[in-house]
């Protein structure tokens, strides 16, 4: 299976994908999925992977005063809100099918 991870690209509002089986992520070929949104993607800061049974492999992520669900397949936005905390910083999706945005909190 591959060993992926996932990336936010705050300065160019960019999700990636690099494969870790590539050493230098310089090399174009390191980015096996990228997605550049500037309507849906603002400042990025969580991302995670997960399964689906509706939309198979999902990419999950969140970024200022926003959150959405991309079908990895297709780049499909399968969900997104801009109804969330003040500051998120991660998602997930819960087994009830909800979407969990959680908000980073200094105080």
């Amino acid at each position: 299976s591959p060993h992926w991870v996932g990336v936010t690209d705050q300065m160019n509002d960019r999700l990636a994908i690099y494969d870790l089986a590539v050493a230098d992520w310089s090399d174009p070929s390191a980015v096996v999925w990228e997605y550049i949104d500037p309507k849906h993607i603002d400042y990025p800061g969580g991302i995670k992977f997960r399964h689906t049974e509706r939309w198979g492999d999902v990419l999950l992520y969140c970024g200022r005063m926003h959150a959405g669900i991309l079908q990895l397949s297709t780049k499909e936005m399968v969900f997104y809100t801009q109804d969330v905390p003040l500051n998120p910083h991660t998602v997930e999706l819960l087994p009830n099918g909800y979407f969990y945005v959680c908000e980073w909190n200094w105080g």
